[in-house]
């Protein structure tokens, strides 16, 4: 709870400044911590503290769902996804899945077309990303 407010602190204070900070977050720990209740406690402060321009969504979905079953089709699923949470909580569980054993992969193409997003929108939209903390 403490920490939760310190970076709602941090954000408010900054985006009154006008320097909005990146508002991506990672959270790791076992099955049952919290990590998407935490998740949908950060997307309703946003919301009531009008933090990020949305109606105060919240977008879940899994870390294979950004991966396409085609070359090409990857980029354009993680674009799409991204662009319909803007102004909202994108929270990916299970971020983990995207690790491939193999370089040029989908789950590669997924991360630096999702890594882009995020810098590309850095003030628009929170990205949260969860799993486990050995993964």
């Amino acid at each position: 709870k403490g920490q939760v407010q310190k970076i709602f602190n941090y954000i408010k204070l900054n985006k009154e400044r006008g320097q909005m900070p990146c508002l991506h977050m990672c959270f790791t720990g076992n099955p049952g911590t919290g990590k998407t209740s935490i998740a949908r406690i950060i997307g309703k402060l946003f919301e009531q503290e009008k933090i990020l321009s949305g109606a105060g969504e919240f977008t879940e979905i899994h870390g294979r769902d950004l991966v396409d079953k085609y070359v090409g089709w990857t980029a354009q699923k993680v674009h799409r996804i991204v662009e319909g949470a803007i102004g909202n909580v994108l929270f990916i569980d299970e971020a983990y899945s995207l690790i491939a054993d193999r370089r040029g992969s989908f789950e590669d193409e997924a991360i630096a077309t999702l890594i882009k997003e995020m810098e590309d929108h850095r003030d628009e939209i929170c990205i949260i990303m969860a799993g486990y903390t050995n993964e």
